[in-house]
Formats: structure tokens, C-alpha cells, sequence
């Protein structure tokens, strides 16, 4: 879930999205001892730039931001020796189409090769979850990302949308701490959180 070199970070605003790129990182920095560069496409939010240019320095890893597709060519001859890409994008309304088609704008070149997260909260209506799969097909995700696990005690919406999507699951962020609330998704846990396997197995031994 973790191989290839670019990936791309998007999703509707609120999300946890820039959240969740970050916890990546720190995975792939302190545990797996990757070399990592992050990128920056979101020009538009207040402070967005800012904040991760401060991870960066905490995780001492490479940080840039892209403002037009042309500066993709410079920047990837700058980072030949990464093992990967992290990039972040603009969080996006739903009530705006004509967003969507910039963040399709400052995608990476040959970001078809790359892993796109399409990043959702396990918070929101299932329909809101469903439109936005919708409208983020025409960036080609290539799997899921379910974020607040901890902000909802019912997760139904996780079985639902990776269904009705057919796109695998990729990871979860189950709260707010960075790097400790990540985990990969694995069938076991989502079996966990559909059918509260966990709260029975206390309650049993209670």
C-alpha cells in the first residue's frame, strides 16, 4: 500500500486529508527509514502552506509548492533520489464543479503511474461520500482513505462507498494525533468496525 514513488492526497475540504498525508509520511520516515519529499498544490487555503512546511522541518524532509504544471519537470529532476512523493492537494466543495478541474490541472505528469488516496471522513452522509467518489473519478483514484474513525460510532459508510466504488481501501486515520493515528486498512479491521467485534469480545469477558 505504500510502494510506488507519487502520491497524491485528495479530497473534499474537511477531509483530513493534509492530516492524513502527514501521518504517511511520518510512517514512511520513522518506521519504514524512507527518504520523502512533500509537495504542495493548495495555494488557496489559509495557512495550508504553513503548516506543512512545519512538519517538514520536524520530519527534516524536503518540502515545495507547485503553482502551475510546469514546475513539475524542475522539481521531479530535483528529487531523483526520494523514494517518494507525497503530494497535497486543494480540499475541494461539493457545491463547485469548476474546482475539481483545477486540481485535475496541478496533478503530477504521468499521474496515471502515481497512487491517488481519494481521502474521506467516516463522519460524512453516505451520499456526500458517494458524490464526492463521483466527482473525484476524474482524477483516476486509485483507492480509498477513511479518516475521524473516531468521530462516529457507526462505520457502515466504509463498506458502503468501497462497494458501491469498487476502489480498494487504503488506510484509516482513527484520530487526531500525528503519526500514532494511522493504520492500514486490512479486512479483519473492517469487519471490526462493521460488526463491533471488539466491544463484544470486552463486554464477553467482562
Amino acid at each position: 500500500p505504500l510502494s510506488g514513488k507519487m502520491h497524491v492526497f485528495v479530497g473534499p475540504m474537511g477531509s483530513g486529508k493534509t492530516s492524513h498525508l502527514v501521518k504517511t509520511a511520518a510512517q514512511l520516515v520513522i518506521r519504514d527509514k524512507k527518504r520523502i519529499a512533500i509537495v504542495s498544490t493548495d495555494t488557496t487555503k489559509v495557512g495550508a502552506v504553513d503548516q506543512l512546511k512545519i512538519y517538514c522541518q520536524i520530519l527534516n524532509v524536503p518540502f515545495a509548492v507547485i503553482r502551475d504544471k510546469s514546475e513539475w519537470a524542475w522539481l521531479e529532476s530535483q528529487l531523483q533520489n526520494v523514494d517518494h512523493i507525497l503530494v497535497d492537494s486543494p480540499g475541494m466543495s461539493l457545491l463547485d464543479m469548476d474546482e475539481i478541474q483545477r486540481i485535475r490541472s496541478l496533478m503530477p505528469p504521468n499521474s496515471e503511474a502515481a497512487q491517488v488516496h481519494l481521502c474521506l471522513s467516516s463522519a460524512m452522509k453516505e451520499s456526500d461520500a458517494l458524490e464526492a467518489v463521483r466527482r473525484y473519478r476524474i482524477v483516476q483514484p486509485t483507492d480509498l482513505v477513511f479518516t475521524a474513525l473516531d468521530l462516529s460510532v457507526q462505520h457502515g459508510v466504509i463498506a458502503t462507498v468501497q462497494l458501491r466504488s469498487g476502489l480498494p481501501l487504503h488506510s484509516f486515520g482513527t484520530g487526531p494525533r500525528v503519526p500514532e493515528d494511522f493504520e492500514l486498512a486490512t479486512k479483519e479491521r473492517v469487519l471490526d468496525l462493521l460488526f463491533k467485534l471488539s466491544s463484544l469480545k470486552r463486554t464477553t469477558e467482562k
